[in-house]
């Protein structure tokens, strides 16, 4: 995803915090994220991001200071709106972040990988169940047949 040029992922119901690693699309140069329900910070690497030449995180749950680096200075103010957690920065409506807020919401790339960790356990936990419990294997898959026999039979008629 190196040449990712455009990616518009508003009003999806996203989810989550941005994930550190956006820092690592080089190429992009629209970053769409308005009207979901992120929330943390906006990651401090979003400022490296040298072609980006706009960025909308509006109407999330967004908080923490905006970094004043890089292309975060040529953002205009309307792309950070109604994220009421969101705090100093560049744009003159967001207000100053107090000395709790702001740094306390960086995350690190370590900190984003734990949750990858979290549905690892998840997954590998699945898998022990289909691969030691018989019975709970066969149940899940006669479901999974019952549910495919169900959608195909949708299309047949």
């Amino acid at each position: 995803m190196n040449y990712l040029q455009f990616l518009s992922l508003g009003y999806n119901r996203l989810t989550g915090s941005i994930p550190y690693s956006f820092g690592g699309l080089t190429q992009i140069g629209i970053l769409d994220l308005s009207h979901n329900e992120l929330e943390g910070p906006v990651p401090a690497s979003s400022g490296l991001l040298s072609f980006l030449s706009q960025l909308d995180v509006s109407n999330n749950h967004l908080s923490g200071s905006i970094s004043s680096s890089g292309q975060m200075l040529t953002f205009p103010a309307w792309g950070f709106q109604n994220n009421s957690g969101l705090c100093d920065g560049p744009f003159t409506p967001l207000p100053p972040c107090s000395s709790d807020t702001g740094k306390s919401f960086m995350r690190t790339p370590e900190e984003e990988n734990s949750s990858f960790i979290d549905v690892g356990f998840l997954i590998s936990g699945f898998c022990y169940v289909l691969w030691f419990k018989k019975s709970w294997r066969i149940t899940i898959f006669q479901a999974v047949e019952e549910m495919t026999e169900k959608f195909t039979s949708l299309f047949r008629k």
